[in-house]
């Protein structure tokens, strides 16, 4: 059950993650820069003080996640600004999906729990199909073509990169590879997003700004926190998780948290109170039938 705490946790800081920028509408690149940045000099203070992996594929999965990171980050931040985080959030169930089917092909052995118990494959599938429509059907404006297309290469990156964590974190350490897991994945995000602005000063939406804007540092401050956390809880709960599509399930759960947010903030929203109610209950259930 320590998983699922923790996939909840990741639901809200996931929220707050793609929601911080519709207050401080920065360029999507330069902040990935500066709260990467900021993020591995914190988890520097103790990396010469803990033991390093020897497994390889720890060191690929640390590698591809920050550059995919990267990439999905920038799309995120930049909906989030243009639009709001809960279309940020669109791309969960697709990326939940994609890792459920990607996990059973690098750890086939999980197929016979599957094949032994269908109750829990009936379960599994109803829990994914009911939080996945409730966060289409949250606001249906927030789901439109556009929409979809633009999340589409973040929920397939994402979608990859789960199941790799998960085996890229086998045989390790949990505490000492979580801090330099997220070092290494954070390093090589300043490094990506930086190499990226050299090349391409401007964004497409954002017009030519300087590499430090005023309220950069605040904005990438505060959403270091968010993803620190975040990203924390991410790769414990799908190191300990039966499948990563589990936690992406749960993670589904943050357009509902971005929701509640704007109800106590006054935020105009016209989304579903019954779809998050929904989404909250599906989560649970899915928690509940594979534990």
């Amino acid at each position: 059950m320590t998983w699922a705490l923790l996939a909840f946790g990741f639901s809200l800081f996931t929220a707050a993650f793609t929601e911080v920028n519709r207050h401080f509408k920065m360029d999507g690149f330069r902040l990935n820069f500066w709260r990467s940045l900021m993020s591995a000099g914190v988890s520097l203070t103790v990396i010469p003080f803990i033991e390093w992996p020897t497994s390889w594929l720890f060191y690929v999965s640390a590698f591809l996640q920050g550059v995919g990171v990267m990439f999905g980050s920038v799309i995120l931040f930049n909906l989030s600004a243009q639009q709001n985080g809960r279309v940020a959030c669109l791309f969960m169930p697709i990326k939940a999906i994609l890792s459920f089917f990607i996990w059973l092909i690098l750890a086939p052995d999980s197929i016979q729990d599957f094949v032994d118990k269908p109750w829990m494959t009936v379960g599994v599938m109803v829990c994914f199909a009911v939080v996945g429509s409730s966060t289409f059907s949250m606001r249906r404006n927030d789901a439109g073509w556009s929409a979809f297309i633009a999340v589409l290469p973040v929920a397939i990156v994402y979608g990859l990169l789960d199941p790799l964590i998960k085996k890229g974190m086998e045989g390790v350490d949990l505490v000492n590879g979580t801090i330099i897991f997220s070092f290494l994945f954070y390093a090589v995000m300043a490094a990506a997003s930086g190499a990226v602005i050299k090349f391409r000063p401007q964004s497409s939406w954002y017009g030519p700004v300087p590499l430090c804007p005023p309220g950069m540092l605040k904005a990438a401050a505060v959403i270091g926190f968010f993803g620190v956390l975040g990203s924390g809880c991410l790769i414990v709960s799908l190191a300990l998780a039966p499948n990563p599509a589990y936690v992406g399930a749960i993670a589904m759960l943050a357009p509902a948290w971005i929701s509640i947010y704007h109800k106590l903030t006054g935020v105009k929203d016209d989304a579903s109170p019954v779809a998050g109610m929904i989404m909250v209950a599906s989560a649970i259930a899915l928690v509940l039938i594979v534990s």
